[in-house]
């Protein structure tokens, strides 16, 4: 078994396999380092880079597991028909529902409504722009509602554009990237 946090990693072991028979664990790297990386033609080069490592790594693995299958979209064609989607899940000991808490309310300005929250990195994979897009209506059922988004990424200023067009901007608090400590 090779386990790593990223593909990069794991190149060495894939360009190196002696068995037929062995699992690979790891994460896409190029999304996650556009979640913090500035836009510039450097970074642009090295995602390019990283992409076509970790696509190399793929297409030498017989399956792939994905939690997505919007990640599974973000692979080209021929590598795409070895993936399997595998939901993820949450720490229910962590993130779960709580009596009305007043203290983290007041810290984000949510009012007295019902609170919808998103933690992540905000990437097209994502799916939070589907979360913009329905707002209105949302809101047009529960007025005092609000959307509480906790995290940071390139899609972002997507998302935003989204609510302003739809005039649902008013309803959304973006925190930026909380540690996981203070996750809310």
């Amino acid at each position: 078994a090779v386990f790593g946090i990223n593909l990069i990693q794991a190149l060495p072991a894939v360009r190196q396999r002696k068995s037929e028979s062995w699992v690979m664990y790891v994460d896409l790297w190029a999304d996650f380092f556009e979640y913090d990386a500035p836009p510039s033609i450097i970074n642009k080069i090295i995602v390019w880079l990283v992409r076509k490592a970790e696509f190399y790594t793929m297409r030498r693995a017989d399956r792939l597991i994905m939690i997505t299958e919007a990640m599974r979209q973000l692979v080209p064609s021929d590598i795409a028909p070895k993936v399997t989607i595998i939901p993820d899940g949450a720490d229910t000991q962590h993130f779960c529902p709580v009596a009305d808490d007043l203290e983290l309310r007041n810290k984000y300005h949510l009012g007295r409504g019902p609170v919808f929250s998103y933690q992540g990195g905000i990437a097209r994979h994502e799916g939070l722009d589907l979360i913009c897009h329905a707002a209105p209506y949302v809101l047009a059922k529960l007025p005092d509602a609000k959307f509480l988004i906790v995290g940071r990424g390139r899609f972002l200023e997507h998302c935003r554009s989204i609510i302003r067009d739809n005039g649902s901007e008013h309803a959304f608090v973006f925190t930026g990237w909380v540690d996981y400590s203070e996750m809310p």
